[in-house]
Formats: structure tokens, C-alpha cells, sequence
């Protein structure tokens, strides 16, 4: 078994797609992490930390400034042997 505490994110914002399709970097205003302890399937992360940056101006947030929501990934392997069977003098053998 192998557990990850979590993953690096960037928030971003949706772009007027009239005006840009590349997505934008969204104002850091405070602190976005918030104790494991309040934490939700929908809410790991302190959503009022980030606001839409003025018109015409770039966001101040930076890259990989949020860490996602941990996952677990578990790897298993199911096997069974067989014997060999001798059929007219060779050898015969089948795996799953």
C-alpha cells in the first residue's frame, strides 16, 4: 500500500472566452490552508483566501500554492499454480 499526503495545485480562474482562453492566476488575499481537521470531501482548502484580480491586471498567486486532498493507492496480485501435465511426451502448463 502506498499513501500520498497530497498533490501541488494552482488555483485558476476561467478566462472570458471572448477576450483569452489561457486561464488566470486568481489574488492571494490570505491564508488558503486549513486544519486536516475541518476539512470536507468538498472544502480542503480556504476558498475566501482567493478573489478575482482587478480588470486588466495580472493575479499575484503563485505556482503550486495549494496541496490537494491525500489518496491512497493499493496494488494486489491474485495468482494460482498449476502442475504440468504430460501430454504425449511434452509438457503442458497453463497460467492465469
Amino acid at each position: 500500500m502506498h499513501t500520498l499526503h497530497s498533490y501541488p495545485l494552482t488555483p485558476t480562474l476561467r478566462p472570458n472566452s471572448s477576450v483569452s482562453t489561457t486561464p488566470l492566476r486568481a489574488d492571494s488575499v490570505g491564508a488558503a490552508s486549513l486544519p486536516t481537521s475541518e476539512w470536507t470531501a468538498d472544502r480542503w482548502f480556504n476558498l475566501s483566501a482567493f478573489r478575482v484580480p482587478p480588470a486588466f491586471t495580472f493575479g499575484n498567486c503563485g505556482r503550486n500554492v495549494l496541496r490537494g486532498p491525500g489518496f491512497v493507492n493499493v496494488d494486489v496480485l491474485l495468482g494460482r499454480e498449476f502442475e504440468s501435465v504430460a501430454i504425449s511426451g511434452s509438457s503442458f502448463a497453463r497460467g492465469v
